[in-house]
């Protein structure tokens, strides 16, 4: 992993406040702290974005962007290849990107419009979690 992207995450960890996020990444031991991540809590945040450097949590299968402001989910973060939960609840969200191919998320939280585009999108059949 560059030191650019380890930086930028440390920045935007101290920025935000998220300390767990922050102490894994500002350990020089750990050689690919993207590698470690399984579970990322991001609710209450006042985040407006998702960073690009999501495209490298390659291990991350639980994310929670609830309560914040973001408006668009990146497609580098549905291209996640283990994610199967992710809570958007709670967000302004107006743009929803097909989920890759060979992705399955068994659960999506968001509001009532932000699922009626999913399920539109996505053909989905069942989707759980309609808050």
């Amino acid at each position: 992993m560059q030191q650019r992207q380890r930086n930028d995450v440390l920045e935007w960890a101290n920025r935000y406040e998220i300390t767990d996020l922050f102490y894994i990444f500002s350990d020089k031991d750990i050689r690919d702290p993207f590698s470690k991540i399984q579970i990322l809590n991001l609710s209450y945040r006042s985040l407006q974005v998702i960073p690009d450097f999501f495209a490298n949590f390659r291990e991350l299968q639980i994310l929670d962007f609830s309560h914040n402001n973001i408006t668009d989910i990146p497609m580098d973060v549905v291209a996640l290849p283990k994610l199967q939960y992710i809570d958007m609840s709670h967000n302004p969200v107006g743009t929803i990107p097909t989920f890759a191919k060979g992705v399955v998320v068994k659960s999506l939280y968001c509001q009532d419009e932000c699922m009626k585009r999913v399920i539109l999108r996505n053909k989905y059949e069942e989707c759980n979690g309609l808050s």
